[in-house]
């Protein structure tokens, strides 16, 4: 089961950007909200 190691880390990597992404944007949402 090769390819589901290699995909593991991948889509781990692609939801740890997706959070962060979501994360940013709800900061930059705030920081407008509260301007």
């Amino acid at each position: 089961m090769p390819q589901k190691q290699d995909f593991g880390p991948v889509f781990l990597s692609l939801l740890e950007k997706m959070c962060v992404f979501q994360k940013q944007a709800g900061f930059l949402a705030l920081t407008v909200g509260i301007l």
